[in-house]
């Protein structure tokens, strides 16, 4: 048998490969190295033999070959050139009685001793999987105004300003509870899923077919945004880390589309306070695709008359809906939409409507600058970042591993990413009221604070094209010490409303006046002296509509509600090419 030198040599170093016997015993590191063992592979001196070897081993450990071949073919390697190693020198000692390394680290130190013990190997554990980078410095959403962000890091130096005691509950399709920036907070995410659909909710490892219906990587974009673990020094930061999540899927098992009644469904859950975010879209206006752009005319979800009363019935019994207002570059001014975006046919549903802006991180495009597929008009209350947003799912971010529950994007997009950083937002303000009152501040107190503290829309034709200002949480912190404490909360039936909600009675916190609140004195701040901040003048926002809500049913848009009409509808899927942007 001839065998290549290449070969010769391989072999000759497998047998001389390793750790000298007295080189571990010499090291101060010997015994932590050997704390991390599986195996200890041994060679014997060619004068001893596997007997004596046999003969030291502890009880429940055994002796086998390194190389597991007949001896006739050890031989045969052995005989090809002169001066090769003999390989049936070399075993392997394994302790079949316990996976702790106690025994074999014994084992090994007592090897080492043997005179009949040529050289050791110390077989070392597999090392750990590759650690997921820690992305949060690209998230300069989190940042404050200079970097276009919403100043959530301050935030979180406010008591209740990591959204604590709050529940955000995402209207959508799916998400994968798995991953492993998500999956720690398992214990703060409900699913409601209505007691008569016996076969609940599709999961999101359901079969392929069912997920190309049901993106769950949306869904999972949307969480990592908003409460991605902050204490595990991996992957991304969520704006609100604190807050309680509940997932009201729009479409179960069981049935079509259950837009409306997944609000409710949230409403039924939670409590005053509590944030309903609507991440879904549908056309409107009667506007149509067109050949250059098929999700044209999309825009928010509350077109539809049973969505809007279902957003009525959440904001009057204290829930703050925020709604994505689309990716249709659909004018809620046109004169098409009949009136029912500018109070003249139908109110304002109080929800707060969030369009898309820039992130500001490419030179060709100002930041808070409106883009271009969002729809906009007087109706839109605030802005999002609706690209460049780093978050859980999707994948196709850096060498984005094949497990699903290690995925990360840095460009999801869209009204879809812009209306979680508002929600967010929302909550962490909403917590911070309820630990200095002890009770939230209302939906419309909510929007007016965000809106009127927040860094303003930027671009040319603002008032055409309108989609507000990006919150500013410093601020809005800030003013919030001086608002005149809320006097009324709509009345909910107690047997429904959570006891750790008190009754919102003005008289019964006297203390609870601004300069009773010495934390949040601006002077302790001088960061924020508004003078340096020139351009939040609150002038320059679009005021918000104060139409009261109709005390009788209102008028109701005959819009036929499809299945198809999903957030993703009309647009290329992303699962098709995951490092593709993502626009939904």
């Amino acid at each position: 048998m001839k065998f290549s030198s290449s070969i010769v040599l391989f072999l000759s170093a497998i047998a001389t490969s390793g750790v000298r016997a007295d080189a571990v015993q010499d090291s101060p590191k010997a015994v932590s190295r050997l704390q991390g063992i599986s195996e200890v592979h041994v060679k014997i001196k060619s004068s001893s033999d596997k007997n004596s070897l046999e003969q030291s081993l502890l009880p429940n450990q055994r002796l086998i070959p390194l190389f597991n071949f007949k001896k006739s073919v050890l031989e045969n390697l052995r005989n090809a050139a002169p001066g090769l190693p003999d390989l049936t020198l070399w075993f392997k000692i394994i302790d079949e009685s316990s996976k702790e390394q106690g025994d074999i680290t014994v084992l090994s130190n007592n090897i080492l001793a043997n005179d009949f013990v040529e050289e050791t190997y110390i077989e070392e554990t597999q090392p750990p999987p590759q650690m997921t980078p820690d992305f949060t410095g690209r998230q300069t959403y989190l940042r404050p105004i200079m970097e276009n962000g919403i100043n959530a890091e301050f935030s979180w130096t406010v008591p209740g300003g990591t959204g604590k005691g709050i529940t955000i509950y995402d209207v959508e399709y799916n998400w994968n509870q798995n991953h492993e920036d998500l999956k720690t907070k398992i214990g703060n995410i409900k699913m409601l899923v209505p007691e008569d659909d016996s076969q609940g909710f599709p999961d999101f490892n359901d079969s392929v077919a069912n997920q190309e219906n049901i993106d769950g990587d949306h869904g999972t974009a949307v969480l990592g945004e908003m409460i991605s673990d902050p204490t595990n020094n991996l992957g991304v930061r969520g704006i609100s880390p604190d807050a309680n999540i509940g997932l009201a899927p729009e479409y179960l098992t069981k049935g079509f589309s259950k837009r409306a009644e997944a609000i409710i469904r949230a409403c039924e859950d939670g409590k005053p306070g509590d944030i309903i975010l609507l991440e879904m879209q549908t056309r409107v206006c009667g506007f149509l695709a067109t050949q250059n752009n098929p999700s044209f005319g999309f825009g928010p979800a509350e077109e539809r008359g049973d969505v809007y009363d279902a957003i009525v019935t959440a904001v009057g019994n204290g829930f703050v809906v925020v709604a994505a207002a689309g990716n249709g570059s659909a004018n809620l001014d046109d004169p098409a939409c009949g009136g029912r975006y500018d109070g003249t046919v139908r109110a304002d549903s109080g929800a707060i409507m969030v369009g898309a802006g820039s992130s500001g991180k490419f030179f060709f495009q100002q930041a808070r600058e409106r883009l271009d597929f969002s729809s906009f008009g007087s109706r839109v209350n605030l802005q999002g970042w609706g690209n460049d947003v780093y978050t859980t799912g999707y994948g196709g971010f850096l060498d984005s591993p094949p497990d699903i529950n290690r995925q990360y994007t840095g460009s999801f997009s869209g009204t879809s990413s812009a209306s979680p950083i508002v929600a967010a937002a929302a909550a962490n303000l909403q917590g911070i009221a309820i630990a200095r009152f002890g009770v939230p501040l209302t939906p419309r107190e909510i929007r007016r604070l965000l809106v009127d503290t927040g860094i303003p829309q930027t671009g040319t034709n603002i008032a055409n094209f309108n989609i507000g200002p990006l919150p500013n949480l410093l601020q809005a912190i800030n003013a919030l010490q001086n608002m005149n404490f809320p006097t009324s909360i709509p009345t909910r039936n107690p047997s429904v409303v959570p006891t750790s909600i008190p009754t919102r009675n003005p008289s019964s916190f006297p203390s609870f006046s601004p300069s009773s609140l010495p934390s949040l004195n601006p002077s302790s701040l001088p960061s924020l002296n508004p003078s340096s901040l020139p351009s939040l003048n609150p002038s320059s926002v679009p005021s918000l509509r104060t139409t009261l809500l109709p005390s009788s049913a209102p008028v109701k848009v005959l819009t036929k509600a499809k299945k198809s009409n999903k957030f993703k509808k009309g647009k290329k899927k992303t699962k098709k090419n995951k490092a593709k942007k993502i626009t939904n």
